[in-house]
C-alpha cells in the first residue's frame, strides 16, 4: 500500500529529513511521532506530492509518486495541517466543491457528514463553526472520494473528550471493515497508543524507531507509550 524508501530532503545544505524508509500495509493504522521540527510535515507533504524529494522515493498503491502523481493520488485521502475551507459557505457546500471534482454527489456528501456527526449543521456557514467543527469537516473531506490510504495531520486536534473518541472509533472502524490505511500524526500519544497498530518516530530528521507499536514497546520494557516514547528520545530519565 505504502512504500517509502530513502527518502531525503536538504535545503541549502541542511537534511531536513535523511533516509527514511518504511512500509504500510492494507488496514495498518501508523502513528507518526517525532517532536516539533523533526521532518513530520515535510515527510508527509513529499508522500502526497507537495514537495519535491532531493532523493528517494515514495509508492502509494504502488504508483511512483513523482512519475505517476495522478495515478497515486487517485485513492488517497489527506488533511494536512489545519483545513482550510470558504467561511462565507456552509459545511455542504464546501465538501460540494470537492464532491463534484470526483463526481460524487449528495448520497456521498450526507453518508460524510453523518460520519463525522455534522449532518445536521450542514447548512451553518462555516464562519460558525468551532475550532473542532472544522477539523471534523475536514476529516470528512479527506474520507470523501472513499480512499484505500488516508493520513491525516493531528485529527483530533480541537476536539473534546467525547469528540476525540468518536473520531478515533471511526478511523478503527473503517480501517477493520473497509480495510482502508491510515497515517496519523499526532502528539496525543495516549492516543495513538490506543489507535494505532504501528509506529513511525523520527527525530532531527532522522528515523529512530519503526514497526510494530506493541512490539517496539515491548522491546524497551515499556509500560506506555510515553514512556518508550521519551526513552527513544533519550528523555527517559527526566520523566
Amino acid at each position: 500500500m505504502v512504500e517509502v524508501a530513502n527518502l531525503g530532503k536538504n535545503i541549502r545544505g541542511v537534511d531536513i529529513v535523511r533516509d527514511i524508509s518504511f512500509s504500510v500495509e492494507k488496514r495498518d493504522i501508523l502513528g507518526f511521532l517525532g517532536p516539533n521540527g523533526a521532518g513530520k510535515s515535510t515527510t508527509i507533504k513529499m508522500m502526497l506530492g507537495l514537495v519535491k524529494p532531493t532523493n528517494g522515493e515514495v509508492k502509494l498503491g504502488g504508483y511512483d509518486i513523482r512519475t505517476q502523481r495522478e495515478s497515486a493520488l487517485e485513492n488517497v485521502g489527506a488533511m494536512v495541517e489545519s483545513p482550510a475551507f470558504y467561511t462565507y459557505m456552509t459545511g455542504y457546500q464546501n465538501l460540494s466543491l470537492y464532491a463534484n471534482l470526483y463526481g460524487l454527489g449528495r448520497e456521498r456528501i450526507d453518508e460524510v457528514l453523518n460520519l463525522v456527526h455534522l449532518y445536521d449543521d450542514r447548512n451553518k456557514k462555516v464562519g460558525k463553526y468551532s475550532m473542532g467543527m472544522k477539523q471534523r469537516l475536514g476529516i470528512a473531506r479527506a474520507f470523501l472520494n472513499s480512499p484505500s490510504l488516508i493520513i491525516l495531520d493531528e485529527p483530533t486536534n480541537g476536539l473534546d473528550p467525547v469528540g476525540i473518541i468518536e473520531i478515533r472509533n471511526i478511523i478503527k472502524n473503517l480501517a477493520e471493515t473497509q480495510g482502508i490505511t491510515f497515517i496519523i500524526c499526532s502528539h496525543i500519544l495516549s492516543e495513538v497508543e490506543t489507535m494505532c497498530n504501528k509506529l513511525l518516530i523520527i527525530n532531527r530528521g532522522e528515523m529512530i524507531a519503526f514497526g510494530s507499536l506493541k512490539e517496539l514497546m515491548q522491546s524497551k520494557g515499556s509500560h506506555s507509550l510515553e514512556e518508550y516514547y521519551l526513552n527513544v528520545l533519550g528523555l527517559g530519565e527526566n520523566v
